[in-house]
């Protein structure tokens, strides 16, 4: 992917985190939607523009863990 197309789906990312906050009727499910969107903007810079992806098999398997093992900490803390 080029840089100019993962900074398109950055802000697409973006504007569907927006429109979730705004619209979403359920504000249960609202941290929820909104950290997901979060982490795939998170792995797309990090593949993308810190250039992980040509990095070691370990690098990129540790850093996806953790972005995973972070969110889901997130998540489960929630009240």
């Amino acid at each position: 992917m080029k840089p100019r197309s993962t900074f398109l789906v950055l802000v697409l990312l973006t504007a569907l985190s927006v429109l979730f906050a705004e619209k979403m009727p359920d504000r249960q499910l609202l941290p929820l939607v909104v950290l997901g969107l979060a982490m795939l903007k998170v792995m797309l810079v990090l593949f993308q523009f810190m250039e992980i992806r040509h990095a070691h098999p370990a690098w990129k398997a540790g850093l996806a863990g953790f972005t995973i093992l972070l969110t889901g900490t997130l998540i489960a803390t929630m009240p």
